[in-house]
């Protein structure tokens, strides 16, 4: 809309402007526009103003923001002393470490807004931290919102801490008498360039560099080595070179426990202004305590020890309960109830029911225990709070049998520590209400003992006390399955990776067999007289192509070999001679 101070006619300023201003199409005003750019060769943003390269460890001035490689501007600086782009005086200590962020792809960006750095964004620095914004960011975020903090450190500042390190508005910048004044990242104004001053052979690492003498400097030089990614002892004796973080051009791994489906992170991210924005899908997670119980419940992941050959194997568990009336083997079925079994397992670890007592003795019906306190009351899972039931899982047992194993509750998942033996061989009413998770094995009259002992008249307290000793555990799935995922992890890591390709090479380095025979090298090529050979038999005619020709072309008494006939037959017929006295050696084997 127009305003009463606009004129009506184009003033002198609107005439005489160069960028973003009316301007007249006259000849001269046209090759005054034109000359303001000749010549002009800008320097990217991520290259140093001193060897016209991609810069590594960036640092920048304090005046006029020129970029510039540390390894190579300190040892220009030792020798000249002087502003490799502007010729003036200066100092190490006027250098400022500068922190670039990387995105995903491995590009330059603003770790705000996350936009990518171009030759058209306008660049500002925080001398005081080091830390990379656009213009963009800070203008909005700190001097329009009067919030003057770095956004990523929260260290405050001052708006004369800001360095400009590029601004694609500010190149060329009239004058009030109109010339235009040369931009600082000018590679034809370059001071070192003009006066052809020689780049000194920097050192290859910064650890080269001495501390003490770079003077105020020293800070810098810490700060950057810091900085740097550490390169492991694993890595260099696997020879690998060390991952850049900032890259994010490594591959990740995949966790063992990952499913098909997606954590959805991308597409939230994208229609919730209150996430943080993810570009690259990852797949979901199972619990690995879960994800065991559900492997092993399928007998898969075992190793090839608890397998025998077998390619699934029975994930089953045995114990043995030693009592004052005697032993009791008991098989736990892992596949049928692994939750509760791998519970009852980890607290006989523990010792948990070591010199414990069965305080509860129906006759003919069961005989309970697993309460530390003896009373019925107490007793924990080994996660400290109640678990679930495994009553609707595919194949759950049923108190089907004498000696069957079941978990004590009051409800339905309230399981935790207690656990009974039943002594009727069918008890329905229990079914669908306690989790059957092993049998007891034949062979030991110990429950029978345990079933004659008589109980205080009006409670189900036995007279005699029925004391556990210990439960020891004779075979554990769930361990064998953390040893072989332990081994198969082990087997990904980097010392393992070196000492099988170490192995390799020494396997296939050894070329002699176990008669002595020295085969060569694995991939030596024929030799001449075998090559040659070879040639004969393929240019031979007829059907007797691939045999050897038995017709020798002579020449002047010679034949192919370049030996006379006669000497030649000689030498045959003495060797036939010579053997026709007897045996002879095994020469001719």
């Amino acid at each position: 809309m127009g305003k009463k101070t606009d004129k009506l006619y184009i003033t002198h300023g609107e005439h005489s402007g160069f960028f973003g201003q009316h301007s007249a199409g006259s000849v001269g005003n046209k090759a005054a526009l034109s000359s303001a750019h000749d010549g002009m060769q800008a320097l990217p943003f991520d290259c140093c103003a001193l060897t016209l390269a991609p810069w590594t460890n960036p640092v920048c001035t304090r005046e006029e923001g020129t970029i510039f490689e540390l390894t190579h501007v300190i040892p220009y600086l030792n020798k000249y002393g002087t502003n490799p782009a502007t010729g003036q005086a200066m100092q190490i200590k006027d250098l400022v470490k500068l922190n670039f962020h990387k995105n995903e792809n491995g590009k330059y960006h603003d770790p705000v807004s996350f936009k990518e750095f171009n030759e058209h964004t306008h660049l500002v620095a925080v001398s005081t931290t080091g830390n990379v914004f656009s213009w963009d960011t800070v203008h909005s975020l700190n001097i329009k919102a009067k919030h003057m903090v770095d956004l990523i450190s929260d260290e405050p500042f001052r708006k004369s801490d800001l360095i400009t390190l590029q601004d694609p508005h500010g190149m060329g910048e009239a004058s009030v008498s109109g010339a235009s004044k040369p931009h600082k990242r000018n590679l034809a104004e370059m001071h070192h360039v003009k006066h052809g001053h020689v780049v000194p052979q920097a050192s290859d690492t910064l650890q080269e560099i001495n501390t003490s003498a770079a003077g105020g400097a020293s800070k810098l030089l810490d700060r950057v080595r810091a900085s740097q990614p550490s390169t492991s002892a694993s890595s260099i004796a696997a020879g690998a070179p060390p991952a850049d973080a900032n890259t994010g051009t490594a591959k990740k791994v995949v966790p063992y426990n990952a499913t098909s489906a997606s954590t959805g992170m991308t597409a939230a991210s994208f229609t919730s202004s209150g996430l943080t924005p993810v570009t690259k899908s990852e797949r979901q997670t199972i619990n690995e305590e879960e994800f065991m119980l559900e492997k092993v419940a399928a007998g898969e992941g075992l190793g090839a020890a608890w397998n025998k050959g077998k390619k699934k194997a029975s994930p089953r568990a045995f114990v043995r309960v030693t009592t004052n009336f005697g032993p009791i083997n008991v098989e736990l079925y892992c596949d049928k109830a692994p939750k509760t079994c791998y519970n009852f397992l980890t607290l006989v670890k523990r010792g948990y029911y070591d010199d414990t007592v069965f305080h509860r003795l129906i006759p003919g019906f069961m005989v309970q225990g697993g309460d530390p306190t003896g009373t019925g009351r107490g007793g924990a899972s080994m996660w400290d709070r109640p678990f679930r039931d495994e009553l609707d899982l595919p194949g759950a047992l049923r108190h089907d049998s004498r000696g069957s194993l079941s978990m004590a509750n009051k409800g339905p998942a309230t399981n935790g520590s207690q656990f009974f033996f039943t002594f009727r061989d069918q008890i329905p009413s229990l079914d669908h209400k306690h989790t059957v998770f092993g049998k007891m094995l034949p062979g030991e009259p110990t429950l029978d003992n345990i079933e004659r002992v008589p109980t205080e008249k009006g409670t189900d307290r036995p007279l005699r006390s029925v004391r556990i000793f210990e439960i020891r555990c004779l075979d554990d799935p769930f361990e064998a399955y953390k040893a072989e995922l332990a081994r198969q992890q082990s087997r990904d890591s980097v010392e393992e990776v070196a000492k099988r390709e170490e192995k390799r090479k020494r396997r296939e380095e050894d070329r002699t067999t176990w008669l002595g025979t020295n085969l060569g090298e694995k991939r030596q090529r024929r030799a001449p007289g075998e090559a040659s050979e070879l040639k004969v038999m393929g240019t031979a005619s007829g059907v007797g192509k691939y045999m050897k020709a038995t017709t020798s072309v002579q020449k002047d008494g010679v034949d192919q070999q370049g030996e006379p006939i006669g000497e030649s037959f000689a030498k045959r017929k003495t060797k036939t001679t010579a053997s026709d006295g007897g045996f002879g050696d095994f020469s001719g084997w």
